[in-house]
């Protein structure tokens, strides 16, 4: 949680919810963007490459190889 403040660096994460954390995680110095924002292919791979790098977790789901056989609770971020 306390990653944005230990690198200096602008960590944005795409989550959303009523169980979610979010004022914790902006108190915490992480910049919140609505996930429904990302709502097509062409969104979601304009607000990627608009970062410096990105990172996703999966959470509750099981993976092979690149697909997800179920819906699972997904965060999305990137580094600005």
């Amino acid at each position: 949680l306390d990653l944005p403040g230990r690198v200096g660096r602008v960590f944005e994460l795409a989550v959303g919810g009523a169980d979610e954390p979010l004022q914790l995680l902006r108190n915490k110095g992480w910049l919140i963007r609505n996930p429904l924002q990302l709502d097509s292919p062409g969104s979601y791979q304009r607000y990627l490459q608009q970062s410096k790098a990105e990172f996703t977790v999966a959470k509750e789901g099981y993976v092979i190889g690149s697909e997800l056989l179920r819906p699972a609770a997904v965060v999305v971020g990137r580094v600005g």
